[in-house]
């Protein structure tokens, strides 16, 4: 079995990093806690537990590609976009957290 990490402890871990500095702090999550596998960009790297990095980069866009992560098995979803703007609905056990 894959070891795991507490999103919650990711996300604390993330606010101590930035705490006093311009850079930006982790989206507020009053959600159930969630044991992740690992951080992944391209959906055939999407396993089990797998959170899914849905970005905008120049020429190319993460977020069309959240059902194909939904589908391997990720967790949680971190994107840029609103989750009302995605144009599919999100199952609600996984988490969407909106970021800069």
């Amino acid at each position: 079995m894959p070891e795991t990490r507490s999103l919650r402890e990711l996300l604390h871990t993330w606010h101590q990093a930035v705490a006093g500095t311009t850079l930006p702090q982790p989206p507020a999550y009053d959600g159930p806690d969630v044991a992740l596998t690992g951080l992944v960009e391209h959906t055939g790297a999407v396993r089990p537990g797998a959170c899914f990095v849905a970005r905008v980069r120049t020429g190319s866009d993460g977020h069309p590609y959240i059902p194909q992560a939904l589908a391997g098995g990720a967790s949680l979803i971190l994107g840029q976009h609103p989750a009302g703007a995605l144009g599919f609905t999100l199952p609600p056990t996984v988490p969407y957290l909106q970021v800069a």
